[in-house]
C-alpha cells in the first residue's frame, strides 16, 4: 500500500492484498485484491472521498464445520464452502459545519460473488448449513451526525443506514436484512453516563418460518458510570424495557434485560 499526495488538497491511496486459504475438504484459494482511494479537501473543514476495492473473506471455521442444533434446528457442516469476494465502491463526504456539529454521508454498493449465508439443504426438510449464494448485491446510504448540545454535559450521536439488498439466485432481498437501521446515543457528563437506542425495521425475508409474525425492533440500553479514585465503574442495563423480539435465528428470542457491572482502570 502506498499514499501519493498530489497537492495540498488531493491525495490518493493505492494497494493490493494477497489472500490464501485452505481447509480440510475444500479447495485451495488464492486471490489478489486491489484497492484505490482518493480524498479531496476543498476546505479545511470538508473532505470528499471515493474508493473502489475488491475484497475477499475466507469462510470461518464455524461456518464450514459447525454441527449442532440451534433452537431445535439442525445445522450441518459444509466443508466445500469457499470464500466470498466482492467489488465495493463508495462516495462520501465529511464536514464540520460548526465547532459543535459534525456530519458524514456516504453512498455505497458491493457486488458479491459466492456470498456466505445460511441456507436450507435441498431435499432435507429443515436442515441448515452455510452456503455460497452465487451472486448478490448490497447497496445503501450511511448518514451520521454528532452534536455537542451542551459542552461537557450532553452529546448526541445519530447514525442511519438504508440497505437495499438483492439475491440474484432467489430474485429477491437477502434474508435477515432490515432496510432501515438507526442508532442514537445520548452521552451525558462527558460519556460517564449514556442512553443508547437501536432501531431495526422489519426483516422482509426469512428462510424457515415466513408466516411467523415479525416486526420492527427497538432496543434501549442504559449506561451509568462513575469515576471513583481513578477507576471507572459502570453499570450497563441492556434492553431496559424488556423488548420481546426474534433476532437472526427464527423462533429464538433475543437477549432479555441484562445487567452488566464492570470496572476499568489504566495503569
Amino acid at each position: 500500500q502506498d499514499e501519493a499526495v498530489f497537492s495540498p488538497i488531493v491525495s490518493a491511496t493505492i494497494g493490493v492484498r494477497a489472500d490464501a486459504h485452505h481447509a480440510t475438504g475444500s479447495a485451495n484459494e488464492t486471490t489478489f485484491n486491489p484497492k484505490l482511494g482518493i480524498v479531496v479537501h476543498p476546505a479545511s473543514d470538508v473532505s470528499l472521498r471515493a474508493s473502489l476495492a475488491r475484497g475477499y473473506r475466507a469462510p470461518a471455521a464455524i461456518e464450514q464445520f459447525v454441527n449442532s442444533r440451534q433452537g431445535g434446528i439442525p445445522v450441518h457442516p459444509n466443508p466445500r464452502l469457499h470464500g466470498e469476494t466482492a467489488w465495493s465502491a463508495e462516495l462520501g463526504a465529511t464536514a464540520t459545519l460548526t465547532p459543535r456539529f459534525w456530519f458524514d454521508a456516504a453512498v455505497f454498493q458491493s457486488t458479491y460473488h459466492g456470498l456466505i449465508g445460511p441456507g436450507i439443504i435441498p431435499d432435507s426438510g429443515i436442515v441448515f448449513q452455510f452456503q455460497n449464494v452465487q451472486r448478490a448485491r448490497v447497496r445503501g446510504i450511511d448518514l451520521a451526525t454528532k452534536t455537542d448540545v451542551v459542552p461537557r454535559l450532553l452529546d448526541v450521536d445519530v447514525n442511519y443506514t438504508f440497505l437495499d439488498t438483492y439475491d440474484y439466485q432467489f430474485h429477491g432481498p437477502l434474508p435477515y436484512r432490515s432496510r432501515h437501521y438507526v442508532t442514537t446515543s445520548f452521552e451525558l457528563l462527558g460519556g460517564l453516563t449514556g442512553i443508547d437506542v437501536q432501531y431495526r425495521s422489519r426483516v422482509s425475508r426469512v428462510l424457515l418460518f415466513p408466516a411467523d409474525p415479525r416486526g420492527a425492533i427497538t432496543l434501549v440500553d442504559l449506561r451509568l458510570g462513575y469515576l471513583l479514585f481513578g477507576t471507572y465503574v459502570q453499570a450497563k442495563i441492556s434492553n431496559v424495557f424488556q423488548e420481546r423480539y426474534v433476532d437472526i435465528m427464527e423462533r429464538t428470542p433475543g437477549a432479555p434485560r441484562t445487567l452488566l457491572l464492570s470496572m476499568r482502570r489504566a495503569f
